[in-house]
């Protein structure tokens, strides 16, 4: 027997280990699809939150100039 063919892990643990970095890869693109989808929610609301303002302010110096 080699030296070197001693300290290679049998073919099971490669294609078990490698079935686990397949799952972990799929976790973290799922994980990542949904803080991209969190994070355009956000900046949907955000919008909408700075336009309220802009609104709001835009009415407020209505008022002032129509008093």
């Amino acid at each position: 027997m080699m030296a070197g063919a001693a300290q290679r892990p049998p073919f099971d643990n490669i294609e078990a280990a490698r079935q686990q970095n397949l799952a972990k890869i799929q976790h973290l693109r799922q994980t990542l699809e949904a803080a991209q989808q969190q994070e355009l929610q956000y900046k949907s609301q955000l919008e909408v939150s700075q336009n309220v303002d802009i609104f709001s302010w835009w009415m407020f110096c209505h008022r002032l100039a129509t008093t």
